[in-house]
């Protein structure tokens, strides 16, 4: 997870968004400078089962952690451990988890970025069976919602450890209204990251 943020470099302006249960499409988006416990409250009142923070580069990349409701306490110390300033992919993701992002990348997907469940996602690669980026952007050929998609697609480095956290890289490029993956970008990005 270290590699994959400290790869990206983001050049626009990050927004802070906090969702329950992973349903990114009706996150609560809390601006960087003013982050705010109550919007942490606010969408742990109506998660049943997580709360999650997320720092966004629209259009280049995101970070997130998630907690369980119970622990949503812990999204507002994050949050107050976020700069006030541009940040970067790397420190804005120790802020949120509290320390250096050490684990290894548990899994990749690829998905629809603020539509991950209503476009529904595609795990390109495991640990415990990895395979080569060329055959990791293949698994993507069943997938042609995301090949050309109304959203920005991303690809996701998800870990577990301390607690589940994510490195995600915009992987498209615009085509008119619509997103086309970019399969040899994807492929690059999965060769830097992985090392495969």
């Amino acid at each position: 997870m270290v590699l994959a943020a400290g790869l990206i470099r983001v050049t626009s302006s990050p927004v802070v968004q906090i969702a329950a249960d992973g349903i990114w499409e009706t996150a609560l988006v809390v601006p960087r400078r003013h982050p705010r416990a109550d919007a942490v409250h606010e969408v742990a009142r109506r998660a049943r089962e997580s709360v999650a923070v997320e720092v966004l580069w629209p259009g280049q990349a995101f970070v997130g952690v998630r907690w369980p409701v119970r622990e949503a306490g812990e999204a507002v110390h994050a949050l107050g451990r976020l700069g006030s300033g541009p940040g970067s992919v790397a420190a804005d993701l120790a802020a949120l988890l509290g320390a250096q992002a050490r684990a290894e990348t548990a899994f990749v997907e690829v998905g629809a970025v603020n539509a991950w469940r209503s476009t529904g996602s595609q795990v390109i690669w495991r640990r415990e069976r990895p395979v080569t980026a060329p055959q990791a952007v293949h698994r993507l050929s069943a997938r042609p919602d995301l090949l050309l998609c109304a959203h920005p697609v991303a690809a996701e480095f998800a870990a577990t450890r301390p607690r589940p956290h994510w490195v995600g890289v915009t992987v498209s490029t615009p085509e008119g209204a619509r997103h086309r993956l970019d399969a040899d970008a994807l492929a690059a990005l999965l060769t830097a990251v992985l090392e495969i």
